[in-house]
């Protein structure tokens, strides 16, 4: 009797699992359902890439993951009110014909200054775009006034010419007035800023640091970094170039004007004993090409009684082994 009861509780208890488990999964099945389709949905926001939309000024900016603006597929924002021909004029005549205020042969000396000892270990300006829109007489996106004004007023430190200076007996105050030349033309582009305004402003913190104006220039970094997320410049746009948003040589533009402002981001941090404003998290662009007329281009050198000359400068692949160094050795830089 014992044994045939035994039996029988032993299938009751049975019977009343599987009808508790069918139970437990009629009423979570449901919610498992709810909760797989909310993961699906997160996974497919997650997923999303960052990517390149036009600004209400009409250039690209990067809008990543998190941001809303990557959810509709439309135009972003409001066009800006049209202006009349009579405004327009006025405007573009303030802005696209603004003088460096040097005369062609001084100008001329000036920017070699600048290709000789400054763009070469800082590698923040691609030469060929800029000097074939300087030698057009026509501004384009990249060669800007401002882009102009701030290499003018960083070469004119290397210079010996009285006629750079406020008072010639002051070698120190070669290039102010060009400087303040620059300032004025940033409060305009700043609104509207490009690839070329974090080139400028990165020149313009090197500008203003080597006359000790350390928290001036801590501020125009900071903004150059700023922008250059903005623009998605820490991103590889390998992508967009296919997609035909941007030239190859903008591609180009944008990787050497990443990595110089890198570069120029770890050597503060060395300087000033402050943390970085980059993370390498954020960082997929790969690194500047090896260009032919930058990592090859002889550099030479004619002083009092000297002539120096190498066969090639190396620029480009000097940049590449430091912004290396940099990101093996910023995390214990900035633990220092």
């Amino acid at each position: 009797m014992s044994k045939r009861y035994s039996c029988a509780s032993q299938h009751w208890n049975a019977v009343c699992d599987s009808m508790s488990l069918r139970a437990v999964k009629e009423t979570c099945q449901p919610l498992l359902d709810q909760q797989h389709k909310e993961k699906d949905l997160t996974d497919d926001l997650t997923r999303l890439y960052g990517h390149l939309d036009i600004a209400e000024d009409g250039h690209l900016r990067y809008f990543g993951a998190p941001s809303y603006f990557n959810l509709p597929r439309r135009p972003q924002y409001q066009a800006a009110p049209e202006k009349n021909a009579e405004d327009s004029e006025e405007d573009e005549d303030e802005y696209h014909y603004i003088s460096s205020g040097l005369d062609a042969d001084l100008q001329s000396e000036v920017l070699e200054l600048f290709w000789k000892w400054q763009n070469p270990w800082q590698y923040l300006i691609h030469k060929r775009m800029f000097c074939d829109a300087l030698q057009k007489g026509v501004y384009d996106d990249y060669c800007t006034p401002l882009l102009l004004q701030c290499i003018l007023s960083l070469g004119a430190r290397y210079s010996d010419r009285i006629e750079l200076r406020d008072f010639p007996d002051q070698p120190e105050t070669a290039g102010n007035a060009l400087t303040n030349q620059a300032k004025a033309i940033l409060h305009m582009e700043v609104e509207h800023p490009t690839t070329s305004t974090v080139a400028a402003l990165a020149l313009l913190g090197l500008r203003v640091m080597s006359v000790n104006q350390e928290a001036l220039g801590w501020t125009y970094v900071g903004m150059a970094v700023r922008i250059a997320y903005n623009l998605g410049l820490n991103h590889d746009c390998t992508d967009w170039v296919k997609q035909g948003k941007i030239t190859e040589d903008e591609a180009e533009i944008r990787k050497i004007t990443w990595w110089g402002r890198f570069l120029l981001d770890k050597l503060f941090v060395v300087a000033l004993g402050r943390p970085g404003m980059i993370q390498q998290r954020d960082v997929t662009v790969a690194k500047p090409s090896l260009l032919q007329e930058s990592e090859y281009q002889p550099w030479e050198y004619r002083g009092h009684n000297t002539h120096i000359t190498i066969p090639a400068s190396h620029s480009a692949s000097n940049m590449q082994y430091m912004c290396t160094i940099f990101q093996m050795s910023a995390e214990t830089l900035e633990e220092m």
